[in-house]
């Protein structure tokens, strides 16, 4: 059956494909939030600065949200919360993108003060163009 064994090796060669994605090729942009601090947006993560989006990413794998703020504190989520602590704001509000991520789409904005650049990740994601 070489019929069968060809669509075999291309369902393997796929689904290595997908496995081998990096995080910052199944970003997509949710938008930038207000945070608070006796109510994150997103409470789960390492909270801790130092991280672009792909290591904030990374760090939050099994959490299909993520944020940055305040230039690279990561947060992780399973939902954003809501209300008016957590409402969205312009985009420009979310600071400047991360070191070494320039150019990337959507923008790898790293959060501002009290601002999530929040993103969803996905391994279902198509890769973002």
């Amino acid at each position: 059956a070489p019929l069968e064994e060809e669509r075999l090796v291309l369902a393997a060669e796929s689904a290595f494909s997908r496995a081998r994605r990096r995080p910052d090729e199944t970003l997509r942009w949710v938008g930038c939030h207000l945070d608070v601090a006796d109510s994150r947006g997103l409470p789960e993560g390492p909270r801790s600065f130092g991280h672009t989006s792909q290591a904030c990413a990374a760090a939050c794998t099994g959490y299909p949200l993520f944020g940055l703020q305040g230039g690279g504190q990561c947060f992780c989520g399973h939902a954003y919360v809501g209300g008016a602590n957590h409402t969205r704001v312009a985009d420009n509000k979310c600071g400047h993108v991360c070191p070494g991520e320039g150019g990337k789409l959507p923008a790898r904005l790293c959060g501002g003060g009290w601002r999530n650049a929040v993103f969803a990740q996905s391994g279902d994601l198509l890769p973002v163009r």
